[in-house]
């Protein structure tokens, strides 16, 4: 920043809006020459731009007029606790020397940086963010004025430019949008100063890319997609004055499906939860220990329920008779691929926690990440035979970026869940109240428990589940089923689409049809009928001549239908 300006005394600079110099220069001299260097009633009243201010140059006391300019290195601003270079240029001196002063950002309380010297350059570090007087006096060799001139400048200090340590993408809806409607894209980062923040989308094969914002402060943009598929959303941030391409960046993928599903159509409707039930539980038991086998599964067994067993697979035995697979700090015995798939066989979910247990947000080696979450899949259908339609993370601890890389290979992700057992809720009037709370609510509740030995994680004894397992199958009104039946039964209801093809008195035809991957998404959805008079009978069929069983609650009919199923006619009387 170079600044070189004369000024008569007494005369306000051209052109200058604001800025006024009230007394004649020989009173600045006497002012200034008080100890606490009060510069009062000549500082500048209001910022020009509200960055730099050129200030004072005022007449020269010698019989040669003398001018002084200031070169401020960096150029525009400075940062805290980064050094400042004040550099004096001057002409028409004689072996002229150098008197530095800086001001608070009041302009109330002076520092002498360094007296008078030959030396026209000095360094300044400050130490706090403002804009800050600097002044130069300049006088020749031999005079024993005061100072023959002197010259001003406003430097802004900022703080320091701290890098952005972190990027955090929401995107709402969450877990994954439709075809047509807008999606919220929002960066929430961490450390920095002054962030902005560049949006980037790309088609679902990445070769194609979008720019859906250049750098700005906004930390919000909508996008609307146009088509189906995983497409990849970037955000980079960079600090306001970085002249990088970016400081930091961050990714996910975001599946977009088709337009939603009609879930109501005339009389017909798509319940909530399989079997119009007011509410859904999923008890998952993470870490796959031993005794989730011989004490968690058999409670569930003897009410017909079936749970989701999130398997840790880098330490899963192969054989039930097989030893511990050694763990550092592991005192709890993981069950084996015997054992897992004897409950897969009877209607447990196996679902995926990791190859090793790691805590994957704080990995950087993308084949590490990989592994823990593609590898633990690979290993899981290798020795079950599927492919695990849940994912739950370690520790619960996750970002967007990972929701990406999950959902290429897994349908859900277990989320939104609590503790039962050890750290949670242990009491069984508790467990039961939660419950109370979800049915009242009409919400899907996710229990989640560990071990059942004293001596393991997250401690919950047998009894106490068992006696919580029964007061839940006597309410009869909420569907107790795994995590994965029931994030498949809400999307596909999400996308399903419902069409009444003929309706009479006591006669209908409807057809229901999803989108969604049949050989992934192929439960039947509840329909409901509603007839408007009291039903004794009811028949539903195919049009293929296949019967579907029907359910009668007074004046509704409750029918369970594959999506795909073809035309179904449902007679009532």
């Amino acid at each position: 920043m170079l600044v070189n300006l004369i000024i008569a005394q007494g005369e306000k600079p051209p052109g200058i809006s604001g800025m006024f110099f009230a007394n004649p220069s020989d009173r600045i001299a006497d002012r200034l020459q008080e100890d606490s260097m009060r510069f009062d009633r000549y500082r500048v009243t209001s910022l020009v731009n509200l960055v730099l201010l050129v200030g004072v140059l005022l007449p020269a006391r010698c019989a040669t007029s003398i001018a002084v300019s200031l070169v401020i290195t960096p150029g525009n601003f400075g940062l805290v606790n980064q050094p400042v270079t004040v550099q004096a240029q001057t002409t028409n001196a004689v072996n002229p020397t150098f008197q530095f002063w800086v001001g608070d950002p009041t302009a109330n309380y002076w520092t002498l940086l360094r007296d008078y010297a030959s030396t026209s350059t000095i360094t300044w570090t400050p130490t706090a963010a403002g804009v800050f007087p600097l002044v130069v006096r300049v006088r020749n060799a031999g005079s024993t004025q005061l100072y023959d001139v002197q010259n001003n400048v406003f430097f802004p200090i900022n703080p320091i430019a701290a890098p952005i340590t972190g990027l955090n993408i929401i995107v709402a809806p969450g877990a994954s949008g439709l075809v047509n409607q807008a999606v919220s894209v929002t960066v929430q980062p961490t450390g920095g100063y002054n962030p902005v923040f560049q949006f980037w989308v790309g088609d679902p094969s990445a070769t194609y890319w979008t720019l859906l914002q250049d750098y700005s402060s906004n930390t919000r943009i909508s996008w609307t997609p146009t088509a189906v598929g995983a497409f990849p959303i970037v955000v980079r941030a960079r600090n306001v004055d970085s002249s990088r391409l970016y400081d930091l960046q961050n990714n996910l993928y975001y599946p977009v499906n088709s337009a939603t599903g009609s879930t109501a159509v005339g009389p017909l409707s798509i319940t909530k939860y399989h079997g119009n039930k007011l509410a859904a539980i999923s008890y998952t038991f993470d870490d796959g220990m031993q005794s989730q086998i011989n004490y968690g599964a058999p409670a569930l067994d003897a009410f017909g329920f079936h749970g989701t067993f999130n398997v840790i697979a880098g330490f899963t035995r192969q054989l039930d008779t097989d030893p511990q697979v050694p763990v550092q700090n592991n005192i709890e015995l993981k069950g084996s691929w015997q054992g897992w798939a004897r409950l897969a066989t009877a209607g447990h979910e196996i679902g995926n926690h990791s190859y090793y247990h790691l805590d994957l947000p704080t990995l950087t080696d993308p084949l590490l990440i990989d592994r823990e979450i593609n590898g633990s899949a690979a290993l899981i259908l290798a020795k079950l035979k599927q492919s695990p339609f849940t994912f739950a993370y370690p520790y619960n601890d996750h970002n967007p970026y990972l929701d990406g890389l999950v959902l290429q290979h897994h349908q859900a992700i277990r989320l939104n869940m609590t503790q039962f057992g050890a750290g949670g809720i242990s009491a069984v009037a508790d467990m039961n109240a939660a419950v109370d709370n979800a049915i009242k609510q009409g919400s899907w509740y996710v229990p989640q428990l560990h071990g059942f030995l004293p001596n393991e994680y997250g401690y919950l004894s047998p009894t106490l589940l068992q006696q919580h397992l029964s007061y839940v199958a006597a309410r009869n009104d909420v569907w107790v089923e795994s995590y994965g039946k029931v994030s498949r039964y809400q999307q596909e209801r999400q996308q399903a689409q419902l069409e009444l093809d003929a309706l009479s008195a006591s006669t209908l035809t409807f057809v229901l049809t999803c989108p969604l991957n049949a050989a992934l998404f192929h439960d039947p959805l509840t329909i409901a009928i509603t007839t408007g008079q009291q039903v004794t009978n009811a028949t539903a069929q195919t049009a293929n001549g296949a019967t579907l069983a029907t359910t009668i609650a007074a004046k509704t009919i409750l029918i369970d239908v594959a999506p795909g199923s073809g035309a179904v006619t449902v007679k009532w009387q």
